[in-house]
């Protein structure tokens, strides 16, 4: 693990709520795919009041995890997202319907100069670069 001060390439954060049968996946996935492609990166779990062992895992297995109480996505988002050191950050669902062995490609989407990069399970895989205002967003399908 890099030190604490160290900038990290890519922060995953998976906010969780009762997700033992997936976040051991999900972890796992995300830090194959930093390895693969040389980043640097961590992955963030933070918990929302999971009681099925969900927390137990990401503990064993995530780089950091955290606990709320209280059952709101939304906080256990935005305090990952707080805890985060990656220049980008990736985010998605503890339930395993994200594939992150992708991340590589957001963070060479985002080097590129891409202000939002998001994903879109679509029949059609591809990408597709859009402006929209004064942000360019980067579809990538999957």
């Amino acid at each position: 693990m890099e030190s604490e001060q160290s900038p990290l390439d890519v922060s995953v954060v998976i906010p969780c709520l009762n997700e033992a049968n997936s976040i051991g996946y999900c972890v796992k996935k995300a830090i194959a795919a930093f390895q693969a492609a040389g980043l640097r990166g961590e992955v963030i779990v933070s918990d929302n009041g999971s009681t099925d062992g969900s927390i137990e895992l990401a503990e064993k297995l995530a780089h950091e995890s955290y606990t709320r109480n209280k059952k709101d996505m939304g906080a256990a988002l935005q305090a990952g997202i707080r805890a985060s050191r990656g220049q980008f950050i990736v985010m998605g669902d503890a339930d395993d319907s994200y594939d992150f062995t992708e991340v590589p490609r957001f963070v060479e989407a985002w080097r590129k100069g891409f202000d939002v990069v998001m994903a879109i399970a679509l029949r059609e895989k591809s990408s597709r670069a859009r402006c929209r205002g004064t942000h360019n967003i980067l579809e990538i399908r999957f």
